[in-house]
């Protein structure tokens, strides 16, 4: 999946990921290809996107474009599902085509659920009119 970041402002980022905002309550966390990601970098990943939120007093919505991720850990995947702060953030999408990036974000989501909502989509058009309606609620 090719994304168009260019109308997207960057804002930061990780050791395993770029981030920008498509609204200022939207964060795309575009990870950088063949990304493998552990206990260690989900939480640097969580806590960017907390900070980022708090800093600004805003509840948002983080999209993650899981086509470049190789692979997601089982600590990852505990920390993306326990330790995410619900008070900043509201719910989290993964946008996917891949086979791969289609079976990390099932297993993410089948295997317990998350603390917020988290849904899965195949393009950043239907994720993000799905994200800003999650931050209507």
């Amino acid at each position: 999946m090719e994304l168009n970041l260019e109308s997207l402002t960057f804002i930061g980022e990780t050791t395993n990921s770029r981030c920008y905002t498509i609204d200022p309550d939207i964060m795309l966390a575009v990870p950088h290809d063949g990304t493998r990601d552990t206990q260690a970098t989900a939480r640097e990943n969580v806590g960017f996107q907390v900070d980022y939120f708090r800093s600004r007093e805003l509840r948002g919505v983080v999209l993650i474009a899981a086509d470049r991720i190789q692979s997601l850990d089982k600590d990852a995947r505990r920390v993306y599902q326990d330790e995410i702060d619900a008070a900043w953030i509201r719910a989290a999408g993964m946008i996917g085509v891949s086979l791969l990036a289609r079976a990390i974000g099932s297993f993410l989501i089948g295997l317990s659920k998350p603390r917020i909502p988290f849904k899965l989509f195949g393009d950043l058009a239907d994720a993000t009119t799905w994200a800003r309606e999650m931050n209507r609620r």
